[in-house]
Order: C-alpha cells, then structure tokens, then sequence
C-alpha cells in the first residue's frame, strides 16, 4: 500500500510538472494571429511567384533595412528560379501547417507551398525578446519527409489486398 501511495504522488507530480502542448500562456493566441496574417499574406504572395510582395510582407518585422530587403529580395528571386527548374511552377496553393513553440518567446510557423513537381516547407521563426516579436529566421526546402504523419491504415479484405470503403 505504501508503495501504491509513493507512485501516485509521483504521477501526480510528474503530471503536474511535464511539459504540455501549445497554451495560451506559453504564446498568446492573439499574437499568433497576428503573425499568421503576416506570414499568410508573405504566403500568399510567394505563391503567385511576386517575390517583392513576399518580402515586403516580412520586412517591417524582420527589421530590414533597404539593404538586406534587396538582398532578400534578390536570394529569394534566384532561388524561385532554381526551384521553378527542379519542380515546376507553383500552383497558386499554399497550406499552413502548424505553430511551433519553445517557452514564450519563440514562435515557429509552417508552411507547405504546393508545385507541380512537388513542394516547398517554409519555416518562419520568430523572437519576442521583450515585448515586440522579431523575424529572426527563414528557411525553405524540398525535403517534405520530416513531415509525414502516420495513418491508421483502412481494413483490408485479406483475399484481395484491395482497400474496403
């Protein structure tokens, strides 16, 4: 019995103390909204190729000065190219995925962009130091596979192999 009452104390502690999913006092809700409409609208510029819209979506909060806005501007452009070359133009549909957080004062936000010839996962990483959040990393690429989830998988007719509806 003692060793019963040991173990549900430290459950209960362990419960107590574990770390949960996304709350609304680790980030506020409200301040995701606000940096899902800019990443929304920096989005939905990419997606049809205006690449200045892009960047100018995520400059202010990036605080670029002109110079690194160009430089961004330029990076960008070059990369779409070599994108468009490997996997074909954009389909005019981008997909947010999901927020990631780390404490309160780091936000993640992902994207899925959809192309012809597959896709694109953007990653927008944002910084509250004190009280404004900052841009503070961008990062794109073709590699989806981290992103995959699994299924429960439908019954199977075991003769057929064949996927029952």
């Amino acid at each position: 019995m003692r060793h019963y009452r040991y173990f549900l104390g430290l459950a209960l502690a362990v419960s107590l103390f574990a770390a949960s999913p996304l709350q609304s006092e680790d980030v506020p809700a409200e301040s995701i909204a606000t940096l899902r409409a800019m990443t929304d609208a920096a989005m939905e510029a990419i997606s049809k190729d205006d690449v200045p819209g892009f960047v100018d979506a995520l400059a202010e909060r990036a605080g670029w000065n002109e110079e690194q806005r160009l430089k961004n501007l330029q990076k960008v452009a070059e990369s779409r190219g070599l994108l468009r070359g490997a996997l074909g133009p954009s389909v005019d549909n981008v997909e947010f995925l999901k927020a990631q957080v780390i404490g309160r004062s780091y936000l993640r936000l992902i994207y899925l962009e959809h192309r012809e010839g597959g896709a694109i996962i953007w990653r927008f990483t944002l910084h509250r130091p004190r009280n404004e959040w900052r841009m503070i990393g961008m990062t794109w690429d073709g590699n989806i596979d981290p992103l995959f989830q699994d299924v429960t998988a439908a019954p199977t007719t075991a003769a057929s192999g064949i996927e029952s509806r």
